[in-house]
């Protein structure tokens, strides 16, 4: 059966094995961010700040440039542009830059937000974990529809005729 040193190494050997699980574990379940701390910070904050300088045009109803900024999963998700937040980089977001002053574009187009309300901004895109970044950036086109992996699976139809007797030669002989 086993001998001793087998059963040690063996031993060790699942040791090991549960160390490792358990440090996966712990290590995925940190890169889980607490998404409820994460909306309640996006509505105390957040919110208050693009409903005065930005839902007027960047709304649910009416999303310019397909940008909606209402909540906070739309705001994530971005426009036609690409992602306008990007977690931790809030100097590269677009959402970030365009409300600068002398940003081309700026927004809002009339007005400007006041530096406590830049700095509340700048501070929650920085503070959001790059888990949140959105995979690919950009919708799905009518365009990327039509490639063939879009398609729906179809049973052809067999061969008939002169085409379908060559075939059948060919898979007889080999």
């Amino acid at each position: 059966m086993f001998d001793m040193d087998c059963m040690l190494r063996l031993a060790r050997r699942l040791g090991t094995l549960l160390l490792a699980l358990a440090f996966t574990s712990a290590v995925q379940a940190a890169d889980v961010p607490d998404m409820a701390a994460l909306e309640k910070a996006f509505s105390e904050d957040i919110e208050p700040i693009l409903a005065r300088h930005c839902t007027d045009c960047h709304n649910a109803d009416t999303p310019e440039h397909e940008l909606d900024l209402s909540t906070f999963a739309a705001a994530l998700k971005g426009g036609v542009s690409g992602p306008a937040i990007l977690p931790g980089k809030a100097a590269q977001s677009m959402v970030h830059k365009f409300v600068q002053l002398g940003a081309d574009p700026h927004m809002p187009p009339e007005g400007q937000l006041n530096k406590q309300e830049l700095a509340t901004l700048a501070k929650w895109i920085d503070s959001l974990p790059a888990s949140l970044t959105p995979k690919g950036g950009k919708p799905i086109t009518d365009k990327d529809r039509a490639h063939w992996a879009f398609q729906p699976i179809v049973r052809p139809e067999p061969p008939v005729g002169a085409d379908a007797d060559r075939r059948f030669r060919v898979g007889e002989a080999g």
